[in-house]
């Protein structure tokens, strides 16, 4: 396989980005962050709102 320099068209590639350091990456840890994130911040609003 070649490599691809940046603005390279890949004939027979996907529009997509196909060729990155996040393609096999696994998905739990953004999900993970995103639950915790929101959940931080509903915690802070409702902490916020009593003791208004």
């Amino acid at each position: 396989m070649t490599p691809v320099i940046a603005g390279e068209s890949v004939p027979g590639a996907p529009a997509h980005e196909v060729y990155g350091r996040y393609v096999n990456a696994p998905v739990w840890p953004w999900v993970a962050a995103g639950w915790a994130m929101s959940a931080m911040f509903a915690l802070f609003f409702i902490m916020a709102w009593s003791l208004s």
